[in-house]
């Protein structure tokens, strides 16, 4: 199957792709999803509870799934 890389895009750029089928994959931080794509500024407490919103969010409203959590995070959000 061939594939390319598509670098240096923006959470925006790359969730607008993602949602017209431009881009079939691509990693994003659930606290940026939160904030940028949902425009939430009230976090849970738990993490969880944030993935679990994002993954419900996404499916429910832009029909994308999300794969999984790669275990690491962004502390400085």
């Amino acid at each position: 199957l061939p594939t390319s890389v598509v670098q240096s895009l923006g959470s925006t750029v790359a969730f607008d792709a993602l949602r017209t089928g431009e881009l079939d994959v691509y990693v994003d931080y659930s606290g940026t999803i939160w904030a940028t794509i949902m425009h939430r500024d009230v976090v849970p407490e738990s993490r969880n509870e944030v993935v679990r919103e994002v993954r419900r969010y996404l499916h429910e409203r832009h029909g994308v799934v999300l794969v999984a959590a790669l275990g690491f995070e962004n502390a400085y959000a």
